[in-house]
């Protein structure tokens, strides 16, 4: 109980540290004036939410086409799934894996077996930050152009290598049976003999992810719809400061784009990034000779965006277990009545 109990408490303190930050950045530059831009969105708040479809398309693409045909769910259900974990991941304090478990659990449900999902999970989500990085690159090169500041640079350069490192981390154990490891290492902790089941099925997951990194044209092809929808996702950067009436060309909203989901990737263990997000946003603002109400009305602008999709997807993902325990419920009855 003790080390949960200390995680909750670290993760609160952070929301508290970056809520403390948020309210003194706002404050600071001029809530009036940050939210009199917002209005004058207006509108454009719709264009913009709708717009975020694109991405989140992008992304689906490049998930469906890890799973084989024949075991591939309607495309639509895939879709469904990937919004609710985005949701998951960008509203609730889950350190960004919490998505992966709840749109894998969903996926499971449409009767694909769970070693094929696991492995489709893991395997999306090692070449989501592989293209997250090179997008990254691409956003510090363009940055380098526009700033003087070495110690920015430094430490995005530093954060650079350090997901680089990940990535060739995560990838190399994959190949070296993680999962199944990490069932035995629990068993060991544990010294008990329940978790043959667990460790079959870490084994067996380890296997689906080898396999499936060996088809080199899946891999690919998702790769290249991952990327894409880190490209596609500089158009939100630009409609927001073009409804704000601060158009700036796509380099300038790369740098924007690529800079801020680095940073809120690399605060993971504050809930929304709060606070985190919008310094970002301040700071890249200002690089492009954005003013700072404007720079701030942009990441409410973007706060507002996530909660337009993330609201409706965490409702439907209530709906949706809520339906599952009724016709659980109901099933255990009709057992016991037939009994």
């Amino acid at each position: 109980m003790y080390k949960p109990t200390k995680l909750k408490l670290g993760i609160s303190l952070a929301f508290v540290t970056g809520l403390c930050l948020f309210i003194g950045i706002i404050v600071y530059n001029g809530i009036d004036q940050i939210f009199a831009g917002v209005l004058i969105v207006g509108w454009g708040l719709i264009i913009i939410t709708a717009y975020h479809l694109i991405p989140l398309i992008l992304e689906s693409i490049g998930w469906w086409v890890l799973l084989r045909p024949g075991q591939r769910p309607p495309f639509l259900i895939l879709s469904w799934a990937r919004w609710i974990g985005e949701s998951v991941d960008t509203l609730l304090p889950v350190a960004q894996v919490g998505g992966d478990i709840v749109k894998s659990s969903l996926l499971i449900r449409t009767g694909i077996p769970g070693t094929i999902v696991g492995a489709s999970v893991v395997v999306e989500l090692t070449l989501t930050i592989a293209t997250q990085a090179v997008f990254t690159i691409m956003g510090l090169v363009l940055l380098i152009n526009l700033i003087e500041n070495q110690t920015i640079i430094q430490a995005l350069i530093v954060g650079i290598i350090l997901i680089f490192a990940l990535i060739l981390g995560f990838y190399f154990f994959q190949h070296k049976g993680l999962f199944g490891g990490i069932a035995r290492l629990l068993q060991i902790i544990t010294g008990s003999d329940r978790w043959h089941t667990i460790i079959g099925n870490g084994d067996a997951l380890d296997e689906a992810i080898t396999n499936l990194y060996k088809d080199r044209g899946r891999i690919l092809n998702s790769t290249f719809w991952l990327f894409m929808a880190w490209i596609f996702g500089v158009g939100e950067i630009w409609l927001g400061l073009y409804f704000l009436g601060h158009e700036v060309s796509l380099y300038e909203a790369m740098m924007i784009e690529s800079l801020i989901q680095a940073i809120r990737a690399m605060a993971f263990f504050i809930p929304w990034a709060v606070g985190v997000q919008e310094a970002t946003f301040l700071i890249l603002g200002t690089a492009v000779g954005i003013s700072a109400d404007t720079s701030l009305a942009l990441a409410v602008v973007r706060r507002v965006r996530e909660l337009c999709m993330g609201i409706p997807g965490l409702i439907a993902w209530q709906v949706n277990e809520t339906f599952r325990l009724w016709d659980k419920k109901n099933n255990i009855q009709e057992s016991g009545t037939k009994r």
